[in-house]
């Protein structure tokens, strides 16, 4: 994804742009090893299980989406989940219900669409 077409990244790899406040998690292979572990040490519990809660997986999902702007794609990698179930069954919902905010409001289908964390985590 190149969001603002100059492809800077930050010391963690992820793209930051001049339209947006937060980064962007667009790719894990350009993630540093360090940041791509930590993530992945988030995503540990919806990853290694195949049956969650909806609880449990909207929480793991609020923690993904702290602090930037993550795609579906990055995020179904990370929970070894399919995309379009993550959206159907998780994202759409938290978007509606305000807990998540997506980068580009205007267009919801567009393929570079990222989601980020609302308000804090309580």
């Amino acid at each position: 994804m190149d969001v603002n077409l100059g492809c800077q990244r930050d010391s963690e790899g992820r793209l930051v742009t001049k339209t947006h406040a937060l980064n962007f998690v667009d790719s894990l292979e350009s993630l540093s090893p360090e940041y791509l572990e930590s993530l992945q040490a988030m995503a540990e519990r919806p990853r290694t299980k195949r049956r969650l809660s909806p609880e449990i997986m909207k929480e793991v999902v609020r923690h993904l989406t702290l602090g930037h702007f993550i795609t579906i794609g990055c995020l179904a990698e990370l929970m070894n989940r399919n995309s379009e179930t993550l959206r159907g069954h998780h994202l759409a919902q938290m978007v509606k219900d305000g807990e998540l905010r997506i980068a580009f409001p205007k267009t919801p289908n567009d393929p570079r669409q990222a989601y980020t964390l609302n308000k804090p985590i309580s």
